[in-house]
């Protein structure tokens, strides 16, 4: 199922509400993964061109197999790239 959008600014956030439940089977592969590809289109600014880099942050709120509310944070960086 897709997951509903919202975008304020510069927030994205995707709903799954209770369509993803993982069943703990001792096993960790593919059916443990959601991917999620994001594609961003920066402000032409000064401050992003080409060669920059930037630091894009998400985070993960989910509630675990106990129903205890979970919250994990990564970072990544991206590299501005321009025609």
């Amino acid at each position: 199922p897709v997951p509903a959008a919202t975008v304020a600014g510069n927030r994205v956030t995707l709903d799954f509400a209770d369509d993803v439940i993982n069943l703990p089977d001792n096993v960790v592969n593919d059916g443990d993964r959601i991917v999620l590809r994001l594609t961003a289109v920066t402000a032409d600014v000064a401050g992003n061109r080409p060669g920059t880099a930037l630091t894009n942050t998400g985070q993960l709120l989910f509630t675990d197999a106990n129903d205890a509310p979970r919250t994990l944070e990564a970072a990544a960086r991206a590299e501005v790239v321009g025609p």
